[in-house]
């Protein structure tokens, strides 16, 4: 029986009595078969450990708790740092692809406005042309270019704090008959029903 025994750790000893059993009936049986006495069965009821081994034994398995303990904090610990830097790394991905997305969105915007405008002028040159191309077109023309420099010159006057005047208003009088030669050749070209 202590032969055993001696095989086995203490708490192999408490885990493990029934293999233990097994084992001594086998070694009895063996050892008392020359007399013919068959052993059947053994029991090992109690184990009374002595103090310094329940201590030992107590120790082993408190430092057992605790190395599960900190195994599962630190597998805990791990886990949280990749999913946390997962997070991130998803979060990164995420931005990447928004940001992407509003330039590719901003430049197709861009593209769209510019042929729109690009078309839109080319009708408004092709109207001109047309315009141009008709009896008075000339005329009306540089009538609405001195429209449109008189409306210019007179809104940048109001808003200077300078007044800058071209050399060519400077000469009022000279202003004035050119506008009447202007509008006497409007009005003479309206006159024959040509506008």
């Amino acid at each position: 029986m202590r032969s055993e025994i001696g095989k086995l750790s203490l708490s192999q000893t408490f885990s493990e009595r029934d293999s233990l059993n097994e084992s001594i009936v086998r070694e009895i049986d063996k050892a008392s078969d020359p007399w013919g006495i068959k052993v059947l069965r053994y029991e090992i009821k109690n184990i009374t450990p002595s103090r310094k081994v329940i201590h030992t034994l107590e120790k082993q398995m408190e430092a057992e708790r605790s190395k599960r303990a900190e195994i599962t904090l630190a597998n805990a610990e791990k886990a949280a740092m990749i999913n946390l830097s997962e997070g991130e790394r998803q979060e990164a991905i995420n931005l990447s692809e928004g940001e992407k997305q509003r330039r590719i969105n901003e430049a197709k915007g861009t593209a769209q406005e510019i042929a729109i405008v690009a078309r839109a002028k080319a009708e408004g040159m092709e109207l001109v042309s047309a315009a141009l191309a008709k009896d008075g077109g000339n005329e009306a023309m540089n009538m609405q270019l001195k429209e449109q420099f008189i409306a210019q010159v007179g809104k940048i006057l109001g808003e200077a704090d300078v007044s800058v005047v071209p050399a060519e208003l400077a000469k009022i009088e000279g202003f004035f008959e050119g506008m009447e030669q202007v509008t006497s050749a409007v009005t003479a070209n309206s006159a024959k029903g040509v506008r």
